[in-house]
């Protein structure tokens, strides 16, 4: 009987090391890989919300939009270069808004994680110049002259230019604003040139000037951030 006792004994040690030995290993397991899983979970889930926000984004959805957007960076992404992307196109579809120092916050963070999207450096400049954030301006315009784009892509071209132009004009050099508008003008006239070209000739008094190069930015250019104000700049002359 004793012996009996003994061997249960035995047993019931060794099936409680062994459980404890099971479940230290499946401790050791969720540690090594079970933090890489919850990461790669969240990082899918990041990148669904991030799928969800652009389709809201492409079709006009823009409350939805900025929503997902939000519930997105709120989450992990399984790499840097994914973060970057959802802040560019987030910083982008808040410009488009005229949400400017939003735009520029998420902009500038985009560019600046270790796998940077620069591919928004276009509405960045821009909306430092609208902020009058001179210095960081220069700075963008100088990172977007630098990247290699299309050569035939006359449109992008004239908006350097024009952004040449503002940055001077802003910074108290009207007669070169006006030279590198004239310039964006030349390469292609369904630019925004024909609206800062016929702003600046207003505030240098040559409203003749002025008022044909507005009207025919009105004719020809599409719906921008720009046409209401041309339409008040031209009704004023």
């Amino acid at each position: 009987m004793n012996g009996l006792r003994s061997n249960a004994m035995k047993a019931a040690l060794l099936l409680a090391l062994g459980g404890a030995l099971a479940t230290a290993a499946a401790t050791l397991w969720f540690a090594d890989a079970g933090a890489g899983f919850l990461e790669r979970r969240d990082g899918r889930v990041a990148e669904m919300t991030l799928g969800e926000a652009e389709r809201l984004d492409d079709a006009g959805f823009i409350i939805e939009a900025v929503s997902a957007y939000d519930r997105a960076l709120a989450g992990t992404f399984a790499g840097p270069d994914k973060r970057a992307n959802t802040q560019r196109r987030y910083g982008q579809l808040l410009h488009r808004m005229g949400n400017y120092k939003a735009a520029a916050t998420m902009l500038l963070a985009a560019e600046a994680g270790p796998r940077p999207d620069r591919g928004g450096l276009g509405e960045l400049t821009d909306t430092l110049l609208r902020l009058e954030r001179w210095e960081e301006a220069e700075a963008a315009l100088a990172r977007w002259r630098a990247e290699q784009g299309d050569p035939n892509d006359t449109l992008t071209r004239a908006g350097k230019l024009c952004a040449g132009g503002r940055l001077a004009e802003g910074t108290g050099d009207p007669d070169r604003a006006l030279a590198l508008y004239q310039e964006a003008e030349r390469l292609n006239w369904k630019s925004e040139a024909g609206f800062f070209f016929g702003r600046a000739l207003r505030a240098k008094g040559q409203l003749p000037e002025a008022a044909q190069k507005l009207e025919r930015y009105l004719l020809d250019s599409p719906a921008t951030a720009n046409v209401n104000e041309a339409r008040m700049l031209l009704g004023n002359l």
